[in-house]
């Protein structure tokens, strides 16, 4: 997977280079998991056994658990899908930036620059920390009539997850996780 970008990551207006760089696969932007979300202050972590890689990030209360190879995840709790699978590139993994901020209350803005014909293509995409941002009254309904419905969903997917599985205990975000069979 070779990024098609050059892409600079901004943060409540400070732009950041990042080690690892952000990739764009299929449409999504993939963004290195330990690096960003350290970058916004969660404490993050891993586990790797038995040839399978957990990470965990907990972001002022919004916990995420993602396993390497599936796009099944964690979010406080509840069991949920990424859009595609995230890549895993150098020893490094990967998460679909928007799809997991956006979940955390980031506004998550993606500014292309007009191409030049002797240089990649470069963008920015600009964060902005959900406490710096204020719902409306309107944005406030419309996501508490879609909760009771979704969770509904989700809570039944879980049930049927969970039939199948073994369960792997992150004490370092208060959260357990059914990850599937784990060979020896």
């Amino acid at each position: 997977m070779n990024p098609p970008h050059y892409i600079t990551l901004h943060l409540e207006g400070r732009e950041y280079q990042l080690q690892n760089p952000l990739i764009v696969h299929e449409g999504v932007t993939y963004a290195p998991f330990r690096e960003v979300f350290s970058l916004l202050g969660a404490e993050v972590g891993y586990t790797s056994k038995h040839g399978r890689l957990l990470v965990w990030a907990d972001l002022a209360g919004h916990r995420f658990l993602l396993e390497n190879g599936t796009s099944a995840f964690y979010y406080n709790n509840t069991l949920l899908s990424l859009p595609g699978v995230p890549p895993l590139v150098q020893g490094t993994y990967y998460f679909p930036l928007r799809f997991l901020l956006s979940l955390a209350g980031y506004e998550i803005h993606w500014q292309p620059q007009p191409k030049n014909h002797d240089q990649p293509q470069k963008a920015h995409i600009y964060l902005k920390h959900p406490d710096s941002r204020q719902n409306s009254e309107e944005e406030k309904t419309a996501d508490s009539q879609l909760t009771l419905p979704l969770q509904q969903f989700l809570n039944q997917a879980r049930k049927e997850f969970l039939s199948s599985c073994t369960t792997i205990s992150c004490p370092m975000i208060n959260m357990t996780a059914a990850v599937g069979p784990l060979s020896p």
